[in-house]
């Protein structure tokens, strides 16, 4: 294309302009690196491509023709463009947080999976090779002390792979729950009673609060009284001699996501031992994981209060832990009187 201007208002010269429209971001390249033309004006949009890639090209190839870049939506790109990096670099931040934590999650769980099965593991073995090397010769109250050990870790072993597959069954879906009508309070009762040794060994009083008058509700007898066992349990494991432990049974209700609210009951267990940080009061219910103040010489897998919520989620119920004004922790859970709950 051939334009044709004056040159000057007050004479009669004329300036021929050669005009090429190229209309593709290859022949554009091609027309780079010919180097055909005196100055190049490209539009910021080209296709699937931008001005400023042919403007990266040009400097890649020593380009030295003058380029400029035409068109009044290239601020406007330009911000857009920006943005679009911002958001990619933060989500690639966060990815790579959270790729982090992931990370530190398997190696924590992989240490804590190692520690609580050799432990116990390495105890067996040792008092079995104790006993086993001198049968003759030992008495037979250190016999008697040797298959103690080995029992006692036997039990804590078998315990931790029951947590285990305890979590890979509700984590997969594959456990069943038989919704039945239920005594809670018979439930409490027997979990007191399986736990009175516990209690008594530590000097531990243990005071029951009922203030629900309906105590049939509609529940997974097996699943409840592992979650009241697990919660009763952590708490006798974390308190100190001759504190105070207490249970209560309240009313409730419980507010869905669709505003449908159902009349409910709340269990919960209330200690006097050191509590749990504020930003932890979430964390502690995701396997593998166990308070900071609780990281002792007491025990636990960090998976009894993850088994628990899933259980209580299946029932379309709420867990939680909260710190007590005057120290100590309350955990607590809710599920409704009747299991006929829709979320729709």
């Amino acid at each position: 294309m051939t334009i044709v201007l004056q040159k000057n208002f007050f004479t009669t010269s004329l300036i021929k302009i050669s005009l090429d429209w190229i209309s593709s971001f290859d022949k554009a390249k091609q027309a780079l690196i010919t180097s055909q033309h005196n100055i190049c004006l490209v539009d910021y949009r080209l296709g699937k491509n931008t001005g400023l890639e042919l403007l990266q090209y040009a400097n890649k190839i020593k380009y030295h023709t003058p380029i400029i870049i035409l068109t009044g939506q290239a601020k406007n790109s330009l911000e857009a463009e920006i943005k679009t990096r911002k958001q990619t670099e933060a989500n690639l931040v966060t990815a790579i947080k959270i790729a982090e934590t992931a990370t530190q999650a398997k190696a924590d769980f992989l240490s804590n999976m190692s520690h609580e099965m050799r432990t116990p593991m390495h105890a067996i073995l040792g008092y079995a090779e104790l006993g086993s090397s001198d049968i003759d010769g030992t008495a037979r109250e250190n016999l008697s002390q040797y298959f103690s050990h080995i029992t006692s870790s036997g039990h804590r072993l078998m315990k931790f792979i029951t947590a285990l597959l305890d979590l890979a069954e509700l984590d997969s879906g594959q456990r069943e729950f038989d919704m039945q009508e239920g005594n809670l309070l018979e439930i409490i009762d027997a979990v007191v009673a399986d736990n009175a040794l516990q209690l008594q060994d530590k000097s531990l009083t243990l005071e029951v609060k009922i203030e629900e008058p309906r105590h049939v509700v509609q529940f997974d007898t097996i699943q409840i009284m592992q979650v009241i066992n697990g919660m009763l349990s952590n708490a006798i494991r974390y308190a100190e001699n001759g504190q105070q432990l207490t249970l209560y049974l309240i009313p409730a209700e419980l507010k869905y996501s669709n505003k449908h609210t159902v009349t409910a009951i709340t269990f919960s267990i209330t200690d006097q031992g050191v509590g749990i940080p504020e930003d932890e009061l979430e964390s502690i219910f995701d396997a593998f994981v166990q308070s900071t103040k609780t990281k002792t010489g007491a025990g636990g897998t960090g998976l009894g209060l993850n088994i628990c919520k899933q259980i209580i989620t299946r029932h379309h119920g709420d867990i939680w832990a909260e710190n007590n004004t005057q120290g100590g922790a309350t955990f607590s859970f809710t599920i409704p009187l009747i299991q006929t709950i829709t979320e729709n």
